[in-house]
C-alpha cells in the first residue's frame, strides 16, 4: 500500500505543473510569498529583522497557501473532468485519495523550502539597502514552527476539499473558517470553548511561549482537521467519479 501511494503521488505530484491553471496558482503564491515577506522585513523599521523574525511573520501565509496546494490537488480530477477515466485505473481510491495529500505535502514542503530563501535573500537585500549586516536569528525553531504550520494547513485544506470537492468553494470555506469562523470564536463563544472551536487552536501549540492546552488542542484537531479527512476520504471513496 504505502509503495502504491508513493508511485501515485508522483503522478499527483505532476498535476501542479502540467496544467496552466496549476501553474499560475502555484507561481501566484511564490510571488505574493515574496510581497509578504517585503511587508514583515519593511514593517520592521530601524530595527530591522532577522530570517527567523521574516519565517515568524509569514507563518499564516504560509499555512493558507499549504491549505491553497491542498485544495489544487484534491479538486483537480473533478475540475479537468478526468475522475470517469483516471479512478478506474487505480486497484483503490484510497490509494489516489492518500497519494494526493502526500503530493500536497511534498509541494507544500517544496513552497515553504522557497518561502526560506526568499525570506533570506529579501532579509539580505535590506541589510545591504541599509548598511546593516544581514541577521539569521533562530531560523531553526522558526522552521519547525513554519513546518508544522505548513503541515496543518494541508490537512486543513485537502479536508475541506474532498468534502466539497469544489476548488473555489473550497477557497471560500476555508477563508471563511480561518477568518470569520475564528473572529465569532473570539467574541461569542465562552473562553472555556474557545480553544476547541478555533481552527488556529493546533497553530499555536507550536509556539515556545504560551501554547494552548493539549485537551483544547486535541479536540480542535478532531473537529477541524481529522474530521474532514474522515469525512472527505468516505466520500472519495463512496462517490460517483
Amino acid at each position: 500500500m504505502v509503495a502504491t501511494v508513493a508511485r501515485l503521488s508522483v503522478v499527483e505530484s505532476r498535476k501542479y505543473v502540467d496544467t496552466r491553471a496549476a501553474r499560475w496558482v502555484v507561481a501566484s503564491l511564490g510571488a505574493a510569498a515574496g510581497l509578504v515577506a517585503i511587508g514583515v522585513v519593511a514593517s520592521a523599521g530601524e530595527a530591522g529583522s532577522t530570517v527567523a523574525d521574516v519565517l515568524q511573520g509569514m507563518q499564516l501565509f504560509t499555512s493558507l497557501a499549504a491549505s491553497i496546494i491542498g485544495i489544487l490537488g484534491m479538486t483537480g480530477d473533478w475540475a479537468h473532468g478526468v475522475t470517469t477515466t483516471y479512478f478506474p485505473l487505480v486497484r483503490s481510491r484510497s490509494h489516489v485519495y492518500g497519494a494526493k495529500i502526500l503530493a500536497a505535502v511534498v509541494v507544500s514542503g517544496a513552497f515553504l523550502l522557497g518561502t526560506l530563501i526568499a525570506a533570506t535573500l529579501i532579509t539580505w537585500l535590506f541589510g545591504v539597502g541599509t548598511g546593516r549586516p544581514m541577521a539569521v536569528g533562530a531560523v531553526g525553531p522558526a522552521m519547525a514552527v513554519a513546518s508544522g504550520a505548513t503541515f496543518l494547513g494541508v490537512v486543513f485544506g485537502s479536508g475541506v476539499a474532498a468534502v466539497v470537492r469544489r476548488a473555489a468553494f473550497s477557497l471560500v470555506v476555508v477563508i471563511g473558517l480561518t477568518v470569520a469562523v475564528n473572529a465569532a470564536v473570539l467574541t461569542v463563544v465562552p473562553v472555556a470553548w474557545q480553544g476547541v472551536l478555533s481552527t488556529l487552536t493546533p497553530l499555536a501549540a507550536f509556539a515556545p511561549d504560551g501554547a494552548p492546552a493539549a485537551s483544547d488542542v486535541l479536540g480542535s484537531l478532531l473537529l477541524w482537521y481529522v474530521a474532514p479527512l474522515v469525512i472527505g476520504w468516505r466520500i472519495a471513496v463512496r462517490a460517483e467519479a
